[in-house]
């Protein structure tokens, strides 16, 4: 609950008072129901399961992951747009005008000058040629583009994900409702019906389901999973937005041991705590950053958010905190 809190304070930060938190877990639900946001619409979806959180990366957590998929359907399926984020994260930027933009006019949503990643094609994919994304200003002096950015090889970019070295990571992304986006959420769900005795995850379900640049080596361990035998009839071609700059969109490691968004004096669009197994570390890291806004004690009806401290100057690697790190499998 403080984690999840957390995330909604850096929301409210912002600003961004108009959002929906759809829980799976009754106790969750619960808690949040006694401190009394009346800004959050909650409620459990009846034809999605319900269930009690377990260990990390046991059967409980994996059905609740995938249970969210579902959720995510439900939305698309209505007609939503849905920027989905685990909640071991921080928003520090608003980024869904830029998106909502660069996504009209199937570009890549820019930083200044600083292009956010690339738009991957499927093999064999043609289209129309597309003008020039001429740039231009958008609320707050953002920019889309500019005068060299060439037109996307295909229209139009499905969803933006957050995109390492060579995989997708499922922390967090945008998914626009469209037939297709909603065909790709049911198959995930059929393809993790299929591997329910597999030790295969939601995250790399959706690696194999969409992704056309895998190594070798990831390849591999998605067929050791059985992933590629059973689910290789529901594989999804479509366009992707990857986000590829690590200051912008930096993961655990990024951020609180490397110090990548200081170093390059980027104030990152979304930090996502991940790579630390324990739930203490992640708000020991939080914390250190300035980055907590949970009030001392927890979250009361009267007392939801505390303003953000100043973030701790960090630039390289902090030996003694990634002595503390506890890496999660693949993520």
């Amino acid at each position: 609950v403080e984690m999840t809190m957390n995330f909604l304070c850096s929301l409210r930060r912002l600003g961004l008072e108009h959002r929906v938190v759809l829980l799976v877990d009754p106790a969750a639900h619960s808690a949040f129901t006694a401190l009394g946001l009346r800004e959050l619409k909650m409620a459990i979806i009846p034809q999605i399961p319900t269930y009690t959180v377990g260990k990390f990366g046991g059967p409980q957590h994996a059905r609740i992951c995938n249970s969210r998929i579902a959720v995510i359907e439900h939305i698309l399926s209505r007609g939503f747009d849905v920027f989905w984020s685990d909640t071991d994260a921080v928003v520090l930027r608003d980024f869904y005008p830029m998106f909502i933009e660069a996504a009209k006019r199937n570009t890549i949503p820019y930083d200044g000058t600083l292009p956010l990643g690339r738009i991957e094609a499927p093999p064999g994919t043609t289209s129309s040629p597309l003008p020039l994304n001429r740039g231009g200003p958008l609320p707050g002096g953002r920019l889309t583009g500019d005068t060299s950015t060439p037109p996307s090889p295909c229209a139009p970019w499905h969803y933006a994900i957050n995109y390492y070295v060579n995989h997708s990571n499922a922390g967090f992304y945008l998914m626009r409702s469209s037939p297709l986006t909603i065909r790709l959420m049911r198959h995930w769900v059929q393809c993790l019906g299929r591997l329910s005795n597999s030790k295969a995850d939601d995250q790399d379900v959706l690696n194999y389901l969409v992704d056309h640049e895998l190594t070798f080596q990831r390849f591999s361990r998605l067929k050791a999973m059985g992933i590629s035998s059973r689910c290789s009839d529901l594989r999804v071609p479509m366009c992707r937005l990857l986000l590829e700059s690590p200051p912008h969109f930096p993961n655990g490691d990024d951020y609180f041991v490397q110090g990548l968004s200081q170093a390059h004096h980027v104030t990152p669009f979304l930090v996502h705590n991940n790579i630390a197994r324990r739930p203490a570390l992640k708000m020991i890291r939080f914390k250190r950053a300035g980055l907590w806004a949970v009030p001392p004690g927890g979250p009361t009806p009267n007392r939801t958010c505390v303003g953000f401290g100043v973030p701790r100057a960090s630039s390289g690697r902090q030996p003694r905190l990634r002595q503390e790190l506890h890496r999660e499998p693949e993520t």
